[in-house]
């Protein structure tokens, strides 16, 4: 596409389709593609291939406000204690050693809030000596001692004595079953 042939009808144009597309994208969805029209277009300045007065131009039609927004949909949802149980009985399922660990880390995700890489990072010193909590650091690097229900607390004790029943040694909290 050459670009740089582009003047602010063309500009005009691309932000009036962006705006009436059917069904509507999100303003967000057309913030980032007018930025990066933007982007383009001045890059062909950098390059000589567009003036400078029509690089203006198309910049005056696009920073036009756009106004309205929408109400975020939720990133997921809080799962209900049917579910839990059920998440829970399937990890048992696995058998004693795997169905125990994936029972901990079912409770540590839920429990505490871990993510998948601080549950991955977890090491068997991080959990106190009575349970209660874990000590780790998260997102950013972060330090937080986060503390667990009693659930949780005991499928990580269930865990950790059958840990102890495994052969391996290191200094992680759960481990790779294949």
């Amino acid at each position: 596409i050459p670009w740089w042939l582009m003047g602010p009808q063309h500009a005009g144009d691309i932000r009036a389709q962006l705006l009436s597309h059917d069904p509507p994208y999100s303003i967000a969805t057309v913030k980032l593609s007018l930025a990066v029209l933007k982007g383009v277009l001045e890059h062909c300045f950098v390059l000589r291939k567009m003036s400078a007065d029509a690089l203006e131009r198309c910049r005056m039609v696009l920073k036009k406000k756009i106004r309205g927004g929408r109400i975020p949909e939720p990133a997921g949802r809080m799962l209900g204690d049917a579910e839990i149980v059920t998440i829970r009985r399937a990890c048992r399922a696995q058998g004693k050693y795997p169905g125990a660990m994936y029972d901990a880390m079912i409770a540590l995700a839920l429990c505490g809030g871990l993510r998948r890489d601080e549950l991955a990072r977890a090491l068997v010193d991080d959990v106190s000596s009575d349970g209660s909590a874990v000590h780790l650091f998260g997102k950013g690097n972060k330090e937080a001692r986060v503390p667990l229900s009693a659930w949780a607390s005991c499928s990580i004790d269930e865990w950790l004595a059958r840990r102890a029943e495994c052969p391996f040694r290191h200094p992680y909290l759960f481990a790779r079953f294949s």
